[in-house]
């Protein structure tokens, strides 16, 4: 694969494969070519010789404990190829999921899907200055009750971290693997629901 780097040298075609390389866990090889061209490569396992192994079947709903209902997750990221690769890679370990560009489009999906999600993720810096933590109050009072989050940051400054943390969200650290993004979405899911009887997968958002 070739693609050329343009507006300054951004590389924004690098970083594109770059993410999307960390999100299948293998690893990108760009080579400088002739002129303002770059040379992409991405190296994966060889597949096994012989016949082909049986298809793997497709994951199962992930479930709450205690309804047994299928787990609804919000993803909020304003870079569109980060957003589908977030989606794609929730919905594979069978969660169901509500993807926005923001934090308007977030409340606006919501409200339309009459549902209370049960985690929010978010990436820190959205656009038109939005930040991922005010985001997700936004979506906590339109859901009244404290939906837990996972705040996606490429930013390690102490004074960044204990913001996220101080507001009671979780914090991954880009670049994000499919392994760590797992763990931390099974660690805050509830197990159970909110106050009031408002909790995870309920009724949804009350509509003004």
């Amino acid at each position: 694969m070739r693609h050329t780097e343009h507006d300054g040298g951004q590389g924004l075609g690098s970083a594109i494969v770059r993410r999307l390389s960390l999100l299948l866990e293998h690893s990108p090889l760009l080579r400088p070519g002739a002129g303002a061209e770059t040379a992409v490569a991405i190296t994966a396992p060889e597949a096994p010789r012989g016949p082909p192994p049986p298809a793997r079947p497709a994951a199962p709903p992930a479930r709450a404990p205690e309804s047994g209902r299928q787990v609804t997750i919000l993803v909020v990221d304003d870079e569109t190829i980060i957003l589908m690769g977030l989606q794609a890679m929730l919905e594979s370990w069978g969660y169901h999921v509500i993807p926005a560009n923001s934090e308007q489009q977030a409340l606006e999906r919501l409200r339309a899907a009459a549902l209370s999600p049960d985690l929010v993720l978010a990436d820190y810096r959205l656009r038109a200055g939005q930040i991922g933590p005010d985001m997700v109050r936004a979506v906590q009072a339109l859901c009244a009750w404290p939906v837990p989050a996972v705040i996606l940051t490429g930013d390690t400054d102490p004074a960044r971290i204990a913001e996220v943390e101080g507001a009671g969200f979780g914090i991954l650290h880009k670049p994000v693997t499919a392994r760590d993004l797992r763990r931390a979405v099974e660690a805050r899911l509830p197990s159970r629901p909110g106050p009031g009887g408002a909790g995870p997968g309920g009724a949804g958002p009350g509509r003004a």
